[in-house]
C-alpha cells in the first residue's frame, strides 16, 4: 500500500472472542495479504465499544480492490463500511498506515443532529490539539459513505501507550469537547499496529 492517505477506503472489522488463539488470527491474516493494496492492523489491547475484546483485526483497502476473506473461523463479528477522507493533518511524517509504529482508530457513530458540529470540532479544534500530544505523529479524518454514517479517524502514534496519560486528557480539556460527548456515546476504540503478514 502506497504511503499517500486513500481517498476512498474501504474497511472491514473482524473480532474475535477474548479466548482467540493470536497467532492463529495473524496465520489467518497472512493467507488474505495477497495485495499490496491491502493493509492488515491487528489491536493491540483492549478498547472501547465493539473493540473491548482486545484481539481482532482492520482490513483497510482502496475501495476498487476487490478483497474476499472468506469465513476465518474464529471472528465473533464482522463490521464493513466504506469511507472517504475528509481531512489530513501531517505535520512531519507522511501518514503511512503501513509503516506507522502504531495507530488508535476510532469510529464514531453521532446523531444527524450533531454532525455538522461534531464535523466542524474535529476540524478545528480536536484534530490540532491531539497532534500536539508528544509522539502523535499524523492525523487522518474519514466519513462513512452511506446509510450507516460515521467518522473515522486514524492517529499515528509512536507507541502503544501515546494515546495514554496526562498530556493527551489535558489536549481533551476543552468546553467545545464536553459539548460533543453526547455525540461520542457510540464509539468505537482501539490500538493497532500494521500486521506484517509476510513474516
Amino acid at each position: 500500500m502506497s504511503g499517500a492517505p486513500i481517498a476512498d477506503l474501504a474497511a472491514t472489522w473482524l473480532v474475535a472472542d477474548a479466548g482467540s488463539d493470536r497467532a492463529a488470527i495473524a496465520g489467518w491474516a497472512a493467507t488474505i495479504a495477497n495485495s499490496p493494496e491491502v493493509a492488515i492492523l491487528e489491536q493491540v489491547a483492549p478498547g472501547r465499544g465493539r473493540l473491548a475484546s482486545g484481539i481482532g483485526l482492520v482490513i483497510v483497502r482502496d475501495r476498487a480492490t476487490d478483497l474476499d476473506v472468506g469465513d476465518g473461523g474464529w471472528w465473533s463479528s464482522r463490521i464493513d463500511a466504506a469511507f472517504r477522507l475528509r481531512q489530513t493533518h501531517a505535520p512531519t511524517v507522511p501518514p503511512a498506515v503501513t509503516t506507522t509504529p502504531f495507530m488508535l482508530l476510532t469510529r464514531t457513530y453521532v446523531p444527524p443532529a450533531m454532525r455538522d458540529e461534531f464535523r466542524t470540532w474535529l476540524q478545528e479544534e480536536h484534530s490540532q490539539r491531539q497532534l500536539a500530544v508528544p509522539g502523535n505523529r499524523w492525523y487522518l479524518g474519514y466519513e462513512e459513505i452511506g446509510e450507516h454514517h460515521s467518522f473515522m479517524n486514524f492517529w499515528g502514534l509512536e507507541t502503544s501507550t501515546t494515546a495514554e496519560g496526562d498530556a493527551w486528557d489535558q489536549a481533551r480539556l476543552t468546553d467545545w469537547r464536553e459539548r460533543m460527548v453526547p455525540a461520542m456515546a457510540g464509539m468505537d476504540r482501539g490500538v493497532y499496529r500494521p500486521l506484517d503478514a509476510t513474516a
